[in-house]
C-alpha cells in the first residue's frame, strides 16, 4: 500500500505540473493574440491619423490664424468661435473614421482656460508631467506638433492632437475625435479568441 499510495501521489503531481505547463501555454497564446489585436488597431489608427496629416495640418494652420487674428483685434478667449471650423471640419472628413473636432487654449503653466470641450476646461496639463516636459520640448524643437494617436487624460478616449505656440506664449490645441466603434468592432475579436 505504501508504494502504491507513493506512486498514486507521483502521479497526482506530475498531472498537476502538466496541467498547469498547458494552462501557461494557452495563457501565453492567448495574451499573445491579444496583445497583436490592440498592437494592430493602434497602428491601424496612427496609420489613418498620419494619412491625412496634410489635410489636419493646413486645417489647424487656418485655426491658428483665425484665432491671432481675434487675438489681436482685443478678443478674450471666451469670445472665440470655432463653429464654422467644426461645420467646416465636419463637412471635409463626414465620411472618414473622423468624427469632429474640438479646441483648446492651453495657457503657458498648462492648464485649458479654454475649450469648447467642457470635460477638458480647467484640466492641468503639467500634472502630467513627463507629458508636459514632452509637449514643451517638442514646441521648442518645433513650430507645430502632430500626435497622431493619443487619448484623452479623462476619458480615455482614443484622438489626434494637433499643438501650436500662439505668440502670447499660450498653446492653441486642437483634438479630433475618432469613430471609437472602429476601434471597439476591432477589439470585439478578443472575446472570439480561440486557444487554438
Amino acid at each position: 500500500i505504501p508504494i502504491t499510495l507513493s506512486l498514486l501521489i507521483i502521479l497526482l503531481a506530475y498531472s498537476v505540473r502538466i496541467h498547469q505547463d498547458i494552462a501557461k501555454k494557452v495563457f501565453h497564446g492567448i495574451q499573445q493574440r491579444t496583445k497583436f489585436y490592440i498592437n494592430t488597431s493602434a497602428s491601424n489608427i496612427k496609420n489613418l491619423a498620419t494619412s491625412h496629416k496634410h489635410d489636419f495640418v493646413n486645417f489647424f494652420e487656418n485655426a491658428y490664424v483665425f484665432t491671432e487674428r481675434e487675438i489681436k483685434r482685443g478678443k478674450s478667449y471666451n469670445q472665440l468661435d470655432f463653429k464654422e471650423f467644426k461645420k467646416r471640419f465636419r463637412s471635409t472628413f463626414n465620411d472618414t473614421f473622423f468624427t469632429d473636432v474640438n479646441f483648446y487654449i492651453i495657457d503657458k503653466t498648462g492648464k485649458i482656460v479654454w475649450t469648447d470641450y467642457p470635460v477638458d476646461m480647467g484640466l492641468d496639463l503639467s500634472k502630467f508631467e513627463e507629458f508636459w516636459r514632452d509637449l514643451q520640448t517638442s514646441l521648442q524643437r518645433e513650430t507645430l506638433v502632430f500626435h497622431p494617436l493619443a487619448f484623452e487624460i479623462r476619458t480615455g478616449k482614443t484622438r489626434t492632437f494637433l499643438y501650436k505656440r500662439l505668440k502670447n506664449g499660450d498653446i492653441l490645441e486642437m483634438g479630433i475625435s475618432l469613430n471609437s466603434q472602429e476601434f471597439l468592432n476591432t477589439l470585439a475579436n478578443l472575446k472570439n479568441l480561440s486557444i487554438f
